[in-house]
């Protein structure tokens, strides 16, 4: 949670709890569509990684 709230350049804060990031840009929808980005590319790069592991330990 905090890489993305680094990656986002925002703050995410459960009350009474824990804070993660220092930017005091506040929290829009606009961050939503950011966020699903982030995740597709870090999904797409985690596919990409275990397929080239998969590769070389079965089949190379």
């Amino acid at each position: 949670m905090n890489a993305m709230a680094g990656a986002l350049r925002t703050r995410l804060e459960k009350k009474d709890c824990y804070v993660l990031g220092d930017s005091n840009n506040p929290l829009s929808p606009q961050l939503i569509g950011s966020g699903i980005k982030v995740l597709n590319v870090s999904a797409l790069l985690w596919i990409c990684l275990i397929t080239g592991v998969v590769f070389f330990v079965f089949i190379a």
